[in-house]
């Protein structure tokens, strides 16, 4: 789900040249991003309970494969040197994220009901 959504929008932001979708395209990704892992956390909450490493190898799990799918994508987009690197560098800055606020979500939620 989290892939079909972020490929959807990247590929619904080519359409735009100029305003503010095609200048900030990467900011509204993160949110996008933040969102599905933020659900992540909830469901890891749902199903599992209040398990922190639950939490941390499902939203880092997830952010790996996001990660890798969007560099993918981005080095078919045209090829670049940077785009290589990317590969590295965007697949792990997602993962940390993607790992970081399930873990996150269900340490709040988890100190919430503790007191």
């Amino acid at each position: 789900m989290a892939l079909i959504l972020e490929l959807a929008f990247r590929s619904w932001s080519r359409n735009f040249e100029a305003g503010i979708i095609f200048s900030q395209n990467e900011l509204l990704a993160w949110i996008i991003r933040l969102i599905i892992f933020l659900l992540i956390g909830w469901r890891v909450i749902k199903v599992f309970g209040r398990s922190l490493p639950i939490a941390a190898i499902a939203g880092g799990c997830a952010g790996l494969v996001i990660g890798l799918v969007v560099a993918i994508f981005r080095l078919f987009d045209g090829f670049q040197l940077w785009k290589l690197f990317n590969l590295i560098t965007e697949t792990v800055l997602v993962a940390v994220v993607g790992a970081l606020v399930p873990l996150l979500v269900v340490f709040i939620f988890h100190s919430k009901n503790k007191n």
